[in-house]
């Protein structure tokens, strides 16, 4: 501040910095730190989902041959196998979405969750 010959304050100087660009960009930053660690929660699930999957459908594999063609334990497990196939099938999904947000981590989208899931991973994975 400059004075003039009295002493008395003749000149006032403020300097105003508009913070909204920082305080976006820090929430930016928080958003893809919560993508990422989504993204690496559901990777780890899928994984060890798909372990679990993997012994089921070998154990069913196992059993096929000792059973009787046709008969209804066959069927049975046969509809095991197959609903661990579909599960293999949603896993490989979640991998690949949790493959999508590590990628995209740095640049959140606005893509909304609540739609279907496949439409979600397709647009994900295209982006």
């Amino acid at each position: 501040m400059a004075c003039d010959d009295r002493g008395e304050p003749a000149n006032l100087v403020v300097l105003l910095e508009d913070a909204s660009d920082q305080r976006q960009m820090e929430e930016h930053l928080r958003q893809a730190e919560k993508m990422a660690a989504i993204g690496q929660l559901s990777g780890g699930v899928a994984h060890d989902f798909n372990n679990l999957l993997t012994g089921i459908l070998l154990y069913c594999d196992l059993l096929i041959p000792e059973m009787e063609l046709g008969g209804p334990l066959h069927r049975y497990v046969e509809e095991i196998r197959l609903a661990t196939e579909q599960g293999a099938a949603l896993t490989r999904q979640l991998l690949a979405l949790a493959a999508a947000f590590g990628k995209r981590a740095a640049r959140p989208s606005g893509t909304d969750v609540r739609r279907s899931p496949g439409a979600t991973l397709e647009e994900i994975l295209s982006g």
